[in-house]
């Protein structure tokens, strides 16, 4: 059982999302559109798949407080372990993972049960230099 469980199933549908990126120490910037998908494949387990700039698909499970990935968003070769969830409030899910020398907070805002507010932040595990910043407007489209 997972509290986090009616933020998933809210999550669940087709999505369109626009993003803009700072990237790297010298944070270059880039502006993409990703669609992905996210729905059940059974208790507790979700699939996420996604093309854009990149593309992929990985399985996640809701574990108690943490999300289990099959993989990284950047590598499929990777088994990333998890991502630890916590509520700001009915509407906001903040995560918190590492992977790759990077950690990473992102935080998920529903605006209304179609649209979402999403902001990534990644920093360096050994400098804590700020290394990705990622804002996003996602906009449910089925």
């Amino acid at each position: 059982m997972s509290e986090f469980q009616p933020f998933m199933e809210r999550s669940c549908g087709r999505w369109i999302s626009h993003r803009r990126y700072l990237f790297g120490k010298k944070l270059t910037s880039g502006e993409y559109v990703t669609e992905f998908d996210i729905h059940p494949i059974e208790d507790y387990s979700y699939k996420i798949a996604w093309s854009g700039k990149t593309e992929g698909e990985m399985d996640v499970t809701l574990n108690g407080n943490r999300l289990e990935r099959s993989r990284s968003y950047f590598n499929s070769d990777d088994d990333s372990g998890y991502q630890e969830m916590f509520w700001i409030d009915a509407d906001t899910v903040v995560f918190h993972t590492a992977y790759d020398g990077t950690r990473f907070r992102e935080e998920i805002r529903f605006l209304d049960d179609d649209t979402r507010l999403r902001q990534t932040v990644g920093r360096d595990q050994e400098t804590n230099d700020v290394t990705l910043v990622g804002q996003y407007y996602e906009t449910r489209v089925a």
